[in-house]
């Protein structure tokens, strides 16, 4: 499969990807003939792994993440995600997994000036308004946005994320990614970074390296892209147990406690604040 094209235009900026949406699809982040082979059952709509129950007395509970590293409500959303897992009794156990969507694959890997990306896109009055209300934002999950440093494509970070989960540390790997890019000005497409990034939480650097330097990977990173753009999806991040959708982490909270502590996630309608707005749309715009 070939992927984008990298080359960097203006045109490339302002490009608005058009949305695949199958009429009447149902949305799942999951291959449920995979997923059952290797988990062993479904509970209703919910992905459970009783292997890892049965050795460790915990109830595990399988969190997917649709998202691009470009989105920084996605980075919002990683952060209050914690904060919500938190509620629940420490015997549920969360295996989170990322998986990816490219906003702009397009963008070029030595990255453009955010701002300015963003005064492109979006003008610059509206561009000055998102920043503001990212900033407001922001310090209330734990986040500083920092607004120098550059925008770039996300591939080979995506591919990174994708190597580390066979490691277990894909999730840590993610805010660790999240926090580099909006609050250290790191280019994020950069195979030396990410190597540094990687090292910090236990991987091989060098390997790593290696790895990104290859070909591997590409080819499942442009697929599930294009998977995520035939759900049908408002924007990113968008989050899935098993079949369940929620577009965003108050929705999420809400299906977990219904299934947690009783009822069934149709059953009631959402009681919290909805926050669907804070997210970016397939086309790339964020909200």
């Amino acid at each position: 499969m070939s992927g984008p094209d990298p080359t960097f235009s203006e045109e490339d900026l302002l490009m608005r990807t058009e949305r695949q949406t199958t009429p009447g699809i149902q949305a799942s982040a999951v291959s449920p003939d995979a997923e059952e082979e290797r988990i062993g059952r479904r509970d209703g709509d919910y992905i459970i792994d009783h292997s890892f129950c049965e050795q460790t007395n915990m109830d595990v509970i399988k969190i997917q993440i649709i998202s691009d590293i470009n989105c920084p409500w996605c980075y919002v959303g990683s952060n209050n995600l914690k904060s919500i897992l938190m509620r629940f009794p420490q015997r549920y156990h969360f295996d989170i997994e990322w998986k990816a969507y490219m906003c702009n694959p397009n963008l070029p890997f030595e990255g453009v000036d955010k701002v300015e990306y963003l005064k492109i896109r979006r003008g610059k009055d509206t561009a000055d308004a998102y920043i503001k209300t990212l900033n407001r934002s922001g310090p209330r999950s734990g986040i500083r946005f920092n607004w120098n440093g550059v925008i770039s494509n996300s591939l080979t970070a995506h591919r990174l994320l994708d190597y580390s989960r066979a490691f277990g540390v894909q999730d840590e790997l993610a805010g660790r990614i999240f926090f580099e890019c909006w609050e250290r000005e790191k280019n994020i497409a950069d195979v030396g970074t990410l190597g540094d990034i990687s090292a910090t939480i236990g991987l091989d650097r060098d390997e790593v390296v290696k790895y990104l330097n290859s070909d591997e990977g590409r080819d499942k990173i442009f697929q599930e892209d294009q998977h995520a753009r035939t759900l049908g999806l408002s924007g990113v991040p968008t989050f899935f147990i098993g079949e369940r959708k929620a577009e965003n982490v108050e929705e999420l909270g809400d299906i977990l406690e219904k299934m947690i502590y009783g009822g069934h996630p149709e059953d009631t309608t959402s009681s919290s604040t909805s926050t669907s707005s804070q997210m970016c749309s397939m086309d790339g715009t964020c909200s």
